[in-house]
């Protein structure tokens, strides 16, 4: 089992059961939803095959940018941002405007307790705003 591509053969729902323990009609319903989207076609007496990709983002993607953004965190905590800081610069870099650069974000009540890291908002996200017109690295 695994990702298949366009034009792949679906295993046989005996395979399928064999190897997950899934109820065959569980199996079966899979793959009709598959072909009543499209995604799928019989092909008699040879099979399953896959005609197109759903919509979205290519497999592996969401898994890629996991690993990266986990790898972004761990780096803004070394750097001394809390999870609230980390949390506001990523709803403010959210809700930037498309080829607006987000350069940095500063907090417009930062509570008194909390030293101020430059470029990050150490208040609520709601207090944040943006300044700067260099790009974010």
């Amino acid at each position: 089992m695994g990702v298949l591509d366009v034009g792949d053969q679906l295993p046989s729902v005996r395979e399928v059961v064999a190897v997950t323990a899934i109820n065959p009609n569980t199996v079966l319903k899979a793959y009709r939803d598959l072909e009543r989207e499209g995604l799928v076609a019989v092909a008699a007496g040879r099979g399953t095959f896959v005609t197109k990709r759903p919509d979205g983002p290519p497999p592996g993607t969401h898994a890629r940018l996991g690993r990266s953004l986990a790898h972004w965190v761990r780096e803004a905590r070394a750097a001394g941002l809390d999870d609230e800081s980390i949390e506001s610069l990523l709803r403010v870099t959210l809700r930037s405007t498309p080829g607006v650069p987000v350069t940095q974000v500063q907090a417009t009540s930062p509570e008194p307790s909390r030293r101020a890291v430059p470029g990050v908002c150490t208040g609520t996200a709601g207090s944040a705003r943006l300044t700067g017109h260099d790009p974010v690295t």
